[in-house]
Parts: C-alpha cells; structure tokens; sequence
C-alpha cells in the first residue's frame, strides 16, 4: 500500500519593531498523520538562525531585531518532509 501524508507547508516573513530581542510566537495548523514538523528560522541574509523538529504546532522562538523568514514542514511516518518555495 502506498503511504499517504499530508504537508501543511508555511513561507512567512515577518519583521520585528522591538528594540534587542524578544520572544515571537510561531503557530500553525495541525496536519493529520504527521509524526512532527520542522522548523526553520531564517534571518534576512538567508542564514538559518533556528532550526528545531517538534510535536507541538507552537513556539516560542528568542530573536533578535530584524528581519526574518520561516518555513514548516510536516514530516510522515517515512520520514518525507517537503518545504515550501
């Protein structure tokens, strides 16, 4: 039987106003059958500042002043994950 998995797929940029650093939330919808997702923080040069797998569909995420981009990946039980562009 082939496996089936849904990715929910997230290319968002966002800019922080705070002077220093500051927590931001970054949130998602849950994806049926997905076995975790992966995140990944990218600054305003493209260089990945944060990179994590989790279970949860919320972080916390410490960053400085500045522009950045983010993306998630669900991940099935094969683990394939697909990013989005």
């Amino acid at each position: 039987m082939k496996a089936k998995f849904l990715l929910f797929l997230l290319y968002l940029p966002f800019l922080l106003s705070a002077q220093g650093s500051r927590k931001v939330p970054l949130e998602w919808g849950e994806v049926p059958f997905t076995k975790y997702y992966s995140l990944e923080v990218k600054d305003g040069s493209g260089k990945v500042v944060y990179a994590r797998k989790t279970k949860k569909t919320l972080l916390l995420v410490d960053l400085q002043n500045g522009m950045y981009e983010y993306r998630v990946g669900a991940v099935n039980s094969l683990e394939q994950v697909g990013w989005s562009k």
